[in-house]
């Protein structure tokens, strides 16, 4: 089978580019590639064994088998397979998934990452992951279907979940706890400077980035205005430090100067850290969370040595400083960010509905949406009004 006639078969308006270089490696072994990853043993070997998808073995088994028998599924499956571990992203513009109903459709993009289980779980075995972190850790791909089933309103694994996936097939994400815990890829690029002077405050100085007058980002949703924007950029002289400082979680229309000598830069762009991400399920109580934050700690200085990290960081709807007015003061969520120092982030104002709406997602007139919990109603009003939602960002030490 050629690539046009797979395109054909599956209506792909467009494949990457790595495809054409990828089917001449596997044009004559794609199929015995793919009779295997969607055989019984396999899928029992890679998946039951780990405890992984066990309550949805059955509805796996039969997308395996109807696979099988589409010799154009088979060949995409096994590009894909490739083009993961390349490090493409079935989530990015140049990839289109296959156009089809069915439960194969439904589970395809799950077989391209069963191969890769093992040798995660073994990755995380051989840095010493204590068992538990490494059950919890490999539990995402059952999240994976459970978000589908909250999406879509069925079981599934879909272009977006192996989007996702792939950092754990990277070996960038474990779960310790409440919270998830990414070794990112590539440096960070955080728009800030951190200094600390010796009793321990810090100071945060917006980098590089144009800004709203307002505070926030420019561009933002609600600041798109350009009307007494500014361009910040934190610079150091012998004597001095010179820049916008962040308060409250917005970058003030002013420079600040400090004396040189009494502050230390302890955070800069490039500088590794830790991205934390929320998951939506489980308690979200200050102790619980604390736990986390204590074990990842003893995880990282213990497992990952050679990832000399200088901050946690997390960018987030949950972030918001716009939540300060829609909750109460005691709220989990308002608890959780009082860990962090908080700064404005490149924001679209939409992840917010993931989480709060996952079944209708970012709607086209929010008199839809439901009213089922506080919070949806807050959120609710909030758009409605003309108001939004924008995700912000904070790192703690």
């Amino acid at each position: 089978m050629t690539l046009e006639q797979m395109q054909a078969n599956l209506s792909l308006n467009k494949i990457p580019n790595c495809f054409f270089e990828i089917y001449e490696k596997i044009k004559y072994t794609y199929q015995e590639r793919a009779n295997l990853i969607l055989s019984a043993s396999f899928i029992e070997n890679n998946l039951l064994k780990h405890h992984i998808l066990t309550q949805y073995q059955e509805l796996i088994q039969t997308a395996a088998e109807k696979i099988k028998n589409n010799p154009s599924l088979c060949l995409l499956l096994c590009l894909v397979e490739e083009y993961v571990k390349m490090g493409g992203n079935t989530c990015s513009d140049e990839y289109t998934e296959p156009k089809g109903e069915g439960i194969e459709y439904d589970f395809f993009h799950l077989f391209p990452a069963i191969p890769t289980i093992k040798s995660s779980i073994a990755y995380l075995k051989n840095r010493n992951v204590p068992d538990k972190v490494i059950y919890d850790t490999m539990r995402e791909y059952d999240t994976c279907v459970q978000t589908c089933c909250s999406t879509l309103g069925r079981p599934a694994f879909d272009k977006g979940r192996l989007g996702w996936i792939k950092i754990l097939i990277h070996n960038s994400l474990i779960r310790i706890g409440r919270l998830k815990y990414e070794i990112p890829q590539k440096r960070n690029t955080l728009f800030i400077k951190v200094y600390q002077n010796k009793e321990g405050m810090l100071a945060v100085f917006a980098d590089g980035v144009s800004v709203h007058k307002d505070g926030m980002i420019l561009g933002a949703p609600g600041f798109e205005k350009k009307e007494g924007s500014f361009y910040t950029e934190c610079s150091e002289t012998n004597t001095f430090i010179i820049g916008h400082l962040v308060k409250n979680g917005l970058i003030e229309n002013k420079k600040t100067t400090f004396h040189k000598k009494d502050w230390k830069l302890i955070l800069s762009k490039d500088d590794p850290v830790i991205n934390i991400h929320i998951p939506s399920d489980g308690k979200f109580d200050q102790e619980t969370i604390e736990q986390s934050f204590k074990q990842a700690r003893e995880i990282f200085n213990h497992c990952y040595p050679d990832y000399p990290y200088k901050a946690f960081y997390c960018a987030s709807w949950l972030m918001s400083v716009s939540l300060q007015t829609l909750l109460k003061p005691t709220s989990n969520i308002l608890n959780f960010q009082k860990n962090f120092t908080l700064f404005p982030y490149p924001a679209y104002g939409t992840g917010v509905f993931q989480f709060v709406f996952p079944k209708q997602g970012i709607p086209d007139d929010y008199n839809t949406l439901p009213e089922d919990t506080s919070l949806q109603r807050a959120v609710k009003e909030t758009y409605l009004q003309g108001n939004y939602i924008n995700e912000f960002s904070g790192f703690f030490i």
